[in-house]
């Protein structure tokens, strides 16, 4: 009875750890990109035609740069920039007509 439940357990936990590391190697490799004093991480799909459509994932003080919503759409065929505003982790200072002007400070080719 001892060994079964042993074996059960050590079962679930194979498991376990195999769908992590799957995940893991699923995900893509972003580029860093510095957007004045914003910054953000460019995903590009993998395979497939290049992408026609861009999609921008941002919150106003919140770190989305490794935010799930980027990985997902890349694998789905479009180019997506995640993003942090100026005002990463300091919901004090928020100035929102600012974060306009981080989303379009530079252009990205």
């Amino acid at each position: 009875m001892k060994t079964k439940i042993l074996l059960s357990i050590l079962t679930i936990l194979s498991l376990t750890v195999a769908v992590g590391v799957s995940r893991s190697f699923a995900q893509t490799n972003p580029t860093f990109v510095q957007l004045g004093q914003a910054k953000g991480a460019l995903y590009k799909p993998d395979s497939g035609p290049p992408p026609h459509v861009g999609i921008i994932v941002m919150h106003r003080e919140s770190n989305y740069m490794n935010n799930i919503a980027c990985r997902e759409f890349s694998r789905r065929g479009f180019l997506v920039l995640c993003m942090n505003s100026r005002f990463e982790n300091n919901e004090a200072l928020v100035d929102w007509e600012l974060i306009p002007l981080d989303v379009g400070k530079e252009s990205i080719t």
